[in-house]
Formats: C-alpha cells, structure tokens, sequence
C-alpha cells in the first residue's frame, strides 16, 4: 500500500520537483497511512484545491464505522514523502452496524445521539525534523469539545512513524458542555470498584482523578496549576467549563519514558510520574461556567 501511494506522489510530482499537491488518487491511502483507517468514498474530484471526500466511511480493525457528510482533504509531498495534511470534516456519526456491538454501552450511546465536525492540520519539517499539529479539532453537537496543538521530533507522518517520535509540547483546550462526561465517568468508577453504580461509580472515578492530580510532581505542576485543576475535576461531571493545560517537555516524552511508566509496580505514584515529567513543566488554566 505505502509503495502504491509513492508511485501516485512521484508521477504526480515529476522529477526534481518540490512540495507539490498530493492527486486525489493518492489521498484515501495517505489518510490510512496516517490513521490506519480505510477510507471509502465515491470518486473524489478537486475543489478549491481540496479533495472532496463527501459521504465517505472510515473503517478499520478493531473500531466503528464512521460515517461522514461531509470530508475534504488535502495534503502536500516532496517526491514520495507526505510533508503536510489538512482534514475537515463535518457531519461525521457512527454508521450503524455489527461493529456497535463491540463499544461499550456509554460510548455507543453518546455517538448515536450525537454528530461531530473534525479538523486536523498537520506538516513535516524535515531539515529541523519536527512534526507539527497545527491544530487537531473535535467539536460534538451536544456543546463539548476539544482542540490540540503538539511538536514531536524523530516523527512522520503515519501511524507506523509516531510512536518513534517524542512530544515536546503539547496544548489542549477542552469545553465541556456538562452531561458528555458523566457516563464516561460512571464506566470508569465501576471499572476500579466493581459493584458501583451511577452516582457511586461517577464519586469513585473522580476520587482517582483527585489522587492523580495529588501525584504530580511538584516540580511540574505548581501549587497554581494544582489549584485550578483540582477545581476542574471537582466541578465533573456536570460542570460546564474550560479546561486549558500545555505541556512543555524539553528533552521529550517517548515510547521509552511511557514504556517505564507501564512497568512501574504503581504507574499513578509520585515517584513514577516524577521520572515521567522530570524536566517537564505543566500549565492549567480553568475557567468555570459557560464559555465560547
């Protein structure tokens, strides 16, 4: 698959050319490099340099079918390499189906009643090797949402790359719309205390979290940022709000770092989270009530 799409990149390219727009042929294969994911959709024609991808279904092993209204796409190659892609989606819902029954009960659920618009920008720069997410955008139409921003070195970009890169910043922003999160949290609650249920199970899961956020290293987090994100777990799960937090780790997080978290005997201790986060430095902003 990867050697088909570098043949689409080099005849679309021609020789000794620079960064120059992927085909629409290629592009279903560039989004699988990078998600995993097929993608299925009528053929695609160009508009306003942009692939368009309406009505296309996202699938994959493992996960849902995702069903999009609308889907454009576009990306940019220096020969056979994919140095930048852009993604915007908006209409995207769970397509019904035998996969369903693999989700758990919450999730199904809120994905039925819900639709969601997508965007994600992402490019190489090779000469300093660092990857850029501009932007990651996921936006529900019950009010939550989440937007991304990252830099990781040593990545490319496709799924088979990532894991090899290290973060260096990261930025997320969270809405959340006070009623998305509270099955999420009673699921959670009755994975640690099997036996609870519904309010019991949302006051188990937010004790974890509490815990968890008395665990970060001081030397990260700041008596300040503490404050604010205790204030955003008490306010869960019916608390409207905003929630910014931005990570800046200078010698980055990898696949290493996160491998020794896994294998500590207590992975949400202190002192494992320390080794995580040494040199790291971790900002929160909470912003309470209704915001735009």
């Amino acid at each position: 698959m990867r050697l088909r799409l570098a043949l689409v990149l080099a005849l679309a390219a021609g020789p000794g050319a620079a960064e120059t727009p992927v085909p629409c042929a290629g592009m279903p294969e560039a989004l699988r490099d990078l998600s995993g994911l097929t993608v299925s959709a009528p053929p695609a024609a160009m508009a306003g340099g942009w692939c368009v991808l309406d009505g296309a279904r996202l699938t994959g092993a493992g996960v849902p079918t995702v069903a999009a209204g609308r889907l454009r796409a576009r990306a940019g190659a220096e020969g056979a390499e994919v140095l930048s892609l852009e993604v915007e989606g908006q209409g995207l819902r769970l397509a019904p189906g035998l996969q369903e029954r693999d989700l758990p009960g919450w999730l199904r659920d809120l994905l039925r009643l819900q639709t969601a618009d997508l965007r994600l920008a992402l490019r190489r720069d090779p000469g300093e090797d660092r990857l850029m997410v501009d932007e990651a955008r996921l936006e529900l139409s019950g009010g939550s949402a989440l937007r991304l921003s990252a830099e990781a070195s040593g990545a490319g970009l496709s799924a088979r790359d990532l894991p090899s890169g290290r973060l260096h910043r990261l930025r997320l922003d969270w809405r959340s719309d006070g009623r998305s999160l509270r099955p999420a949290l009673a699921a959670w609650g009755a994975a640690v205390e099997p036996g609870a249920e519904g309010g019991a199970a949302v006051e188990v899961a937010r004790g974890a979290l509490m815990a968890l956020v008395a665990a970060l290293p001081e030397a990260a987090l700041g008596e300040a940022g503490r404050t604010e994100l205790e204030a955003a777990v008490r306010a869960l799960p019916q608390g409207r709000g905003r929630l910014v937090a931005e990570l800046v780790a200078e010698r980055g997080i990898g696949a290493a770092e996160l491998g020794l978290l896994a294998l500590s005997r207590d992975p949400a201790s202190p002192e494992a989270l320390a080794r995580l986060l040494a040199g790291s430095r971790l900002e929160i902003d909470w912003q309470p009530g209704i915001v735009p």
